[in-house]
C-alpha cells in the first residue's frame, strides 16, 4: 500500500500500521519492524539510503534504547544504548582503523567516564567533556610508560 509517499507493506489496525511490517520510503530508506499506531516501536530494522544500517530498539519512531548502529565505510560500528536517534549512555565505539572507545555517551558525543583504546596499543583511561579528553586520567604507552593528571585538550 502507497502511504504518503511511501510503500508499507504488513498489518494494519484500523487504518494504522500495527504489528510487523516493512516500509520502503522515497528516499531509499527502509524499515523492518514492529509498529503500533504508525509508530515504530519494539525492534526493528532501518536500512539507510547511505548503505548505515540500526538495528535495534525503537520507541514512538526513534532510535531508543539498546542498538547497533553499522556505518557504510565497513569497520566502525556502535553498540549501546540510544536516546531519540542519538548515542546516550554506555556503550562502544569501534573505529575502522582498530581504535575501540568504551564509555558514556550525551547527545552523540564521548561525555563522562571512558576508556579509549588505540590500536597502536596506547590506552587512555578517564574523562571525556564534548567529545574531547578532560578532567581527571590515566594515559598507558603500549611501551609501559603511564602518566595520570589532569588533562584538557584544547
Amino acid at each position: 500500500m502507497n502511504y504518503y509517499g511511501e510503500k508499507y507493506e504488513g498489518e494494519f489496525i484500523n487504518g494504522k500500521k500495527n504489528g510487523y511490517g516493512k516500509i520502503y520510503y522515497d528516499n531509499g530508506e527502509k524499515f523492518e519492524g514492529v509498529f503500533i499506531n504508525d509508530k515504530k516501536v519494539d525492534y526493528g530494522i532501518l536500512y539507510y539510503s547511505n548503505g548505515n544500517k540500526y538495528m535495534g530498539e525503537f520507541k514512538y519512531d526513534f532510535q531508543n534504547g539498546y542498538g547497533i548502529y553499522y556505518y557504510l565505510n565497513g569497520g566502525d560500528k556502535y553498540q549501546g544504548q540510544w536516546s531519540y536517534n542519538s548515542r546516550e549512555g554506555y556503550g562502544i565505539y569501534y573505529y575502522q582503523n582498530g581504535d575501540k572507545y568504551e564509555g558514556y555517551w550525551k547527545n552523540g558525543v564521548r561525555n563522562g567516564y571512558g576508556i579509549y583504546y588505540f590500536s597502536n596499543g596506547d590506552i587512555y583511561k578517564g574523562q571525556w567533556k564534548n567529545d574531547k579528553q578532560e578532567g581527571y586520567a590515566l594515559y598507558y604507552y603500549s611501551k609501559g610508560v603511564g602518566l595520570k593528571g589532569n588533562i584538557k585538550i584544547i
